[in-house]
């Protein structure tokens, strides 16, 4: 990740160059007007500024639209609480269209014990800029987060993990959590999602669905929690080999396919995907293909017929 060092003049500050000329940037006009007190002009800057914030809004839902996958999409909460949050991949993906420049980055690794044993997060933040506007932000990651901390129900000894792995998860999602900040991605209710991704012909019930504080039916059988951890590390083998995974034309099976150019995603968070296209299936009563889930989640039967599915794909690696 490339740091920006531009200086950190805002659009309420003064610049004045070496010849003692003030400088002009943007936002500065605003300021001036505010300053010497002319509402009339002070109104035409508003009213222009509202008209631009209407085009930025279509060409941010565009631009969301067109990049970013249902698997970058989880709806959290339920009823009017409903929102569609964005991962940092999908965030990542729209922010390459925009003059984002990241800056004052800095990282730390915080180390503790608990009752599992020894555990560590890296922490990543910093200021990233758009045009006159600067947000903070902050993205972490540990080995107590469960894809890459946890095996068979159990968290993973620290000589088992990548410590890169870590690492590169908590640049991104602080990369991501910087780029929602600035384009407004934020917590976007559902309604107003389905609107979004339904003008261009997306399918917005293929997002997942995350309801909090709801605790998993059942348990977890240890043979569930070795099909887990099986089912995972062959998701890894296939995103490492820089594959995916696609359904097939008649939606049975599925098949590996190169990465896009494009396609910008950790291996982690392709992984991630991988496993959730694959215990993805077509609902004949419903007559739509129902999402998966990551592989923490999955148990019983769907997890078994999804590691079948895994296993198949990874003998054509």
């Amino acid at each position: 990740m490339t740091t920006n060092t531009k200086g950190a003049a805002m659009s309420n500050e003064t610049v004045i160059d070496v010849e003692g000329r003030e400088k002009v940037g943007p936002g500065t006009e605003l300021a001036h007007v505010m300053s010497e007190g002319d509402p009339e002009t002070m109104l035409i800057m508003l009213e222009k500024k509202a008209g631009i914030a209407i085009r930025m809004k279509q060409a941010v839902e565009t631009i969301m639209v067109s990049q970013t996958y249902p698997q970058d999409w989880t709806i959290q909460g339920q009823g009017d609480k409903a929102r569609a949050c964005l991962s940092s991949a999908g965030a990542e993906r729209i922010g390459r269209h925009f003059p984002i420049r990241y800056r004052n980055v800095a990282w730390k690794k915080e180390e503790w014990q608990d009752s599992h044993g020894k555990a560590y997060r890296y922490v990543y933040s910093g200021y990233a800029d758009m045009y006159d506007r600067e947000v903070y932000a902050e993205g972490s990651y540990s080995t107590r987060d469960e894809f890459l901390g946890k095996a068979n129900k159990q968290w993973r000894p620290l000589e088992d993990i990548n410590e890169g792995d870590i690492r590169s998860a908590a640049m991104h999602i602080f990369q991501g959590n910087a780029i929602k900040e600035l384009l407004g991605l934020r917590g976007i209710p559902q309604a107003e999602f389905e609107r979004i991704m339904g003008r261009t012909g997306q399918n917005a019930g293929a997002a997942s669905t995350v309801n909090r504080g709801q605790g998993t039916q059942g348990g977890t059988s240890a043979g569930d929690g070795a099909h887990q951890k099986e089912l995972a590390e062959i998701c890894i083998a296939i995103a490492n080999a820089g594959q995916v995974a696609e359904p097939t034309e008649d939606g049975k099976g599925f098949m590996l396919m190169p990465m896009g150019e494009s396609d910008d995603r950790t291996d982690i968070e392709r992984a991630k995907a991988i496993c959730v296209t694959l215990s993805s299936f077509w609902s004949e009563k419903d007559k739509k293909r129902v999402s998966g889930k990551p592989a923490s989640e999955l148990k019983g039967r769907w997890l078994d017929a999804t590691l079948a599915k895994a296993r198949e794909l990874k003998a054509k690696l």
